[in-house]
């Protein structure tokens, strides 16, 4: 029989204490981590999960976003701010993915919001603004003027004067689509009234002056039009704001069929906003869409695609300037790049 190690001997007498020993430290490290892991759980408050709701939104993680907000809301299911934050994530995935149902969840998200709180502005804002992307105009509308009713109730931290100003702009601009939908003349005089509100409420509201020029250009009123758009530059304290202001008045120009006008203005934008891809593409729509000058139209898709190759849209378009131009290889070669981004047309 092979003779037994005494150092083995010991080793298999201590052993399976220590094992056991050994186990339960183990279980109890285990343990501790687990209650570490649900102790971090438990101190993310919902102020934390709002503002982790407004940072994924920042950043276009809407998805993500809503999530942050609900469970916010699982910890405060009182607090109507942390309601009205989903609204505007919910309805850029309702545009993005052409959901209705997103709109839906918008419209209970606010709802609940004004159950708390049936004062609250920014709440009538966003259901006037829902309402108005699903084409609810009549019911948008409802929801603006009931909020400019009830603003001069409300006690909230929100700033009354600017609140109220957001709502006439609202307003307006409801009034504004709603006449485009039906081209009603009297409808966008209203439209314009509403705005005129709005920037008396609050002179530096340079979207008020933007969406009022498009009325006055809708009707025709093309050098108060312009006015407006001037006046706007000049309360413009940013490039890239400047860039869009001039980027309506090439717009404006192209109305008219004022093409050297229009080229100014656009290479204006180009200079204020050269990395904008998005301002370049509409350039090129404008150029080929409304003046026919599709080798012009070009020179745009090309810039904003040398800024982002990847851009869908900006193939498709560029491949519809050449099919205008009968490059017809060429245009098909853009189509063919255009759906493999993703883009169908």
């Amino acid at each position: 029989m092979k003779r037994r190690n005494a150092w083995n001997e010991a080793k298999e007498a201590e052993g399976p204490s220590k094992i056991v020993v050994g186990s339960k430290i183990v279980l109890a490290l285990l343990a501790l981590a687990t209650l570490c892991v649900c102790a971090a759980a438990q101190e993310e408050t919902a102020d934390e999960l709002y503002k982790k709701g407004r940072d994924l939104d920042r950043n276009g993680s809407y998805e993500e976003a809503v999530k942050a907000y609900d469970r916010a809301i699982e910890l405060e299911p009182s607090n109507a701010t942390f309601y009205i934050s989903k609204v505007p994530g919910l309805n850029m995935l309702a545009i993005l993915t052409n959901g209705q149902s997103k709109f839906n969840e918008s419209l209970q998200a606010i709802d609940k919001a004004l159950e708390i709180d049936p004062k609250n502005p920014r709440a009538w804002e966003l259901k006037g603004n829902t309402l108005s992307q699903m084409k609810r105009y009549n019911e948008s509308l409802e929801a603006y003027e009931i909020g400019i009713e009830k603003i001069v109730l409300y006690k909230g931290e929100l700033n009354q004067t600017e609140e109220l100003s957001g709502l006439w702009l609202g307003k307006g601009t409801v009034l504004s689509l709603w006449a485009g939908s039906i081209n009603d003349d009297g409808l966008y005089e209203d439209a314009i009234k509403a705005f005129d509100k709005a920037i008396e409420l609050d002179p530096q509201q340079n979207r008020g002056r933007l969406v009022k020029a498009n009325a006055l250009l809708n009707l025709g009123r093309y050098n108060e039009s312009l006015n407006i758009l001037d006046e706007a530059i000049e309360a413009a304290s940013q490039n890239f704001e400047k860039a869009q202001i001039w980027f309506e008045k090439a717009h404006l120009f192209a109305e008219q069929g004022n093409y050297n006008e229009t080229t100014e203005a656009l290479e204006k934008v180009i200079e204020l906003a050269p990395q904008d891809k998005d301002l370049l593409i509409n350039g090129g729509v404008l150029l080929s869409a409304v003046l026919g000058k599709y080798d012009d139209a070009l020179k745009y898709y090309e810039r904003a695609l040398q800024i982002d190759p990847k851009d869908g849209y900006a193939w498709y378009a560029k491949g519809e300037a050449l099919k205008s131009l009968s490059r017809t290889s060429e245009a098909n070669a853009a189509f063919v790049k255009a759906k493999e981004l993703g883009y169908q047309g």
